[in-house]
C-alpha cells in the first residue's frame, strides 16, 4: 500500500472514526503520533477531509484541520473559522444555539413577528440564565414548568427589554395599554397558550439536533409535541389547545365583507373564527350551522345551572 504523509494521519484517523470504517481504525488507533499508518485513503474518507499540507512538521500545531464555513457577500468571499467562534462565544453560548435556532424560527418552527435572531443571540450571551434554559432545551421530549416558565421569560425580553414582567399574558396587555389599543396583532407576543405550543415544537425539533449522531435515535409521535394531523391524516400545526378568547368576546367579533367572506380580506376568517350576528354580511358560507347554535346554547345553559347551584 503506498504510505501516506504524516499530515494525513490525524485526518485519517478521524475520518476513519467518523465513518466507522474498521480496516483503517483497526490499523491507526494503537499508533504513536509519530508513526506513519501504511495504508492508503478509503475513498469514502478522501471525499471528505482532505488534510492541509504543511512542509514542516513543527507548525502542524493543531490536531485537526480548521473546520471554516465559506460565505460571499456581493461577490466577497468571507471564511469563517468555526474554532475560533466558538471559543470566542463560549461553550455554554454554544451549546444554546441550537435551542435558540428552533426557538426563534427554522424549517420546521415559526419565527416571531418582527423579532430577529440577533437580539435573541445578544440576550442569550448576556444572560447565564438563558444559556442554561437553552442548554436544556431539547434534553428531553417533555417541557417542564420550570424551562416552559424561563423561555416565557425570553420572549418577555425580546419584546420589551425593559419590561420587570415574566408573563406574556400581562406583557400583552401591558403593550396594549401603551399603544392605547392602536397596536397590530404582529406587535405583540404571543399569548401563553400558543406560546407553549411553539416552545413544545422548538423542543421537539432540538431533540432531534441533539440526537443527530445517534445512528438509531427513538423520536416519538410529533403529534402532541405542538403538531396534530388533519382529516387527510396529514401533520398540521397545533397553534393553541384553549379558545383565542372568552365566549362573550367572540361574540363581539366582526367583519365588514360586502359582498363574500374570503381571505384575507375577512377578519374572522384571519383569525379561524365563525361570523356572527355583528357582521355585516348576514349570508356567508362562514357563519355557524344550526347544530353548533345549537350546542352553544346548551353550553351556555349548563354554565348558568352551575352559577346557581
Amino acid at each position: 500500500m503506498k504510505t501516506q504523509p504524516w499530515y494525513h494521519q490525524k485526518t485519517l484517523l478521524r475520518a476513519a472514526e467518523i465513518r466507522r470504517h474498521a480496516p483503517i481504525l483497526d490499523i491507526a488507533k494503537d499508533l504513536p503520533d509519530d508513526v506513519i499508518p501504511p495504508v492508503t485513503y478509503h475513498r469514502k474518507c478522501r471525499s471528505i477531509f482532505t488534510g492541509e499540507r504543511l512542509q514542516d512538521k513543527s507548525l502542524y500545531s493543531r490536531r485537526w484541520p480548521a473546520l471554516c464555513i465559506r460565505s460571499v457577500v456581493h461577490k466577497i468571499v468571507h471564511d469563517t473559522d468555526i474554532g475560533k467562534l466558538a471559543s470566542s462565544l463560549g461553550e455554554e453560548v454554544c451549546q444554546g444555539l441550537v435551542g435558540l435556532h428552533a426557538l426563534t424560527g427554522c424549517d420546521t418552527v415559526s419565527a416571531f413577528a418582527g423579532r430577529g435572531k440577533l437580539s435573541a443571540l445578544k440576550h442569550l450571551k448576556e444572560n447565564e440564565t438563558y444559556q442554561e434554559a437553552f442548554k436544556r432545551l431539547g434534553e428531553a421530549w417533555d417541557v417542564s414548568a420550570d424551562l416552559f416558565d424561563k423561555m416565557q421569560d425570553f420572549v418577555c425580553r425580546l419584546y420589551a427589554s425593559s419590561s420587570t414582567t415574566s408573563d406574556v399574558n400581562e406583557l400583552r396587555y401591558q403593550l396594549f395599554c401603551a399603544q392605547r389599543g392602536e397596536v397590530e396583532s404582529s406587535q405583540l407576543p404571543p399569548c401563553k397558550d400558543c406560546l407553549h405550543m411553539h416552545v413544545r415544537r422548538a423542543n421537539y425539533q432540538t431533540a432531534i439536533w441533539r440526537r443527530c449522531l445517534v445512528s438509531e435515535p427513538v423520536v416519538p409521535d410529533p403529534k402532541g409535541c405542538g403538531w396534530t394531523t388533519g382529516d387527510d391524516g396529514s401533520l398540521e400545526i397545533e397553534w393553541m389547545q384553549g379558545s383565542p378568547a372568552p365566549d362573550a368576546v367572540l361574540q363581539l367579533m366582526s367583519c365588514k365583507c360586502a359582498c363574500i367572506c374570503k381571505l384575507p380580506a375577512c377578519m374572522c376568517l384571519e383569525n379561524q373564527l365563525k361570523c356572527t350576528d355583528m357582521c355585516k354580511l348576514q349570508t356567508c358560507t362562514n357563519q355557524r350551522s344550526e347544530d353548533e347554535d345549537e350546542v352553544a346554547v346548551e353550553l351556555d345553559e349548563s354554565d348558568t345551572d352551575d352559577e346557581e347551584n
